[in-house]
């Protein structure tokens, strides 16, 4: 068992970035962990929105949303810095209401396309600092926890869980049904192929299965797998509609008010048949 990371297949360039060497360490943390689930490498809603580092799903265990912010921080009246080589200071957004607001938004994704309210756990990962009381006060205060130099991520991140006492944790079928709701990039040769919101190549250009319900709204209609075909779900193409009926758990009453329907450039409204 291990974690399967999305995409797939990172181009040496990219891996090798100095820039991404605190991502990197963390994809491999998530390979080579006994844990069973899923990844996205640097994923966001849309054009603007927040991006997430690393979104988890690690079945029966929890939903996250990682992000990792390599070098030393500090925060002198409520402003964060990074401190670079040379000893200057870089003043740079909070991440940690970034990691608050990357999950925030990664939730709002997930169940605008499902239909039922999930929980999404914010976890900063700062694997170049010791423990800070202060970092550590504001976390508190949006309800992020912080992994810090030493620890083993996997490790915290079990006892997160616990802590937070998650009351639904992702079965295989919801990771499934999630992760092709939200990411359709799948890699291929350098970096990856298919930019967010685009259809990717996962899936494409398949026939729709047979039967009733179903439709084809565009060339390349992207497929879940055979459980999602079985339980009703059904997922357009990049800027088109995303419409899945979850068996599992009824639907929030903000799913029921929007009819569990997210619809974009060129989709149909909520209710259309």
């Amino acid at each position: 068992m291990s974690i399967t990371i999305h995409p797939s297949m990172l181009s040496d360039e990219r891996r090798n970035d100095p820039r991404r060497r605190a991502e990197m360490a963390v994809l491999d943390q998530l390979t080579a962990s006994d844990y069973q689930g899923t990844a996205i490498y640097e994923w966001s809603a849309g054009h603007g929105a927040q991006e997430i580092d690393v979104p988890i799903w690690i079945r029966d265990m929890g939903r996250y949303a990682l992000q990792v912010k390599g070098g030393t921080y500090i925060i002198r009246d409520y402003n964060w810095f990074l401190t670079l080589p040379d000893g200057t200071l870089e003043k740079k957004p909070s991440p940690v209401f970034r990691t608050w607001d990357g999950a925030m938004t990664m939730r709002r994704a997930v169940e605008d396309v499902i239909g039922f309210q999930v929980y999404i756990i914010p976890v900063l990962v700062l694997p170049d600092m010791d423990p800070d009381p202060h970092v550590t006060a504001l976390a508190a205060q949006k309800n992020v926890h912080v992994v810090w130099r030493g620890e083993d991520l996997m490790t915290r991140l079990a006892e997160i869980a616990t802590r937070e006492v998650v009351r639904h944790p992702p079965t295989q079928a919801h990771i499934e049904n999630e992760v092709h709701a939200i990411d359709v990039r799948e890699t291929v040769g350098a970096g990856y192929a298919g930019a967010q919101g685009s259809p990717g190549t996962r899936g494409a250009r398949r026939s729709p299965p047979d039967g009733p319900g179903q439709r084809h709204d565009c060339d390349q209609q992207l497929w879940p797998s055979d459980h999602m075909r079985r339980h009703g779900r059904r997922y357009g193409c990049g800027s088109g509609v995303y419409d899945a009926v979850v068996a599992e758990q009824p639907a929030s009453p903000r799913a029921v008010r929007h009819g569990a329907i997210r619809h974009g450039a060129g989709g149909r409204k909520p209710g259309a048949v």
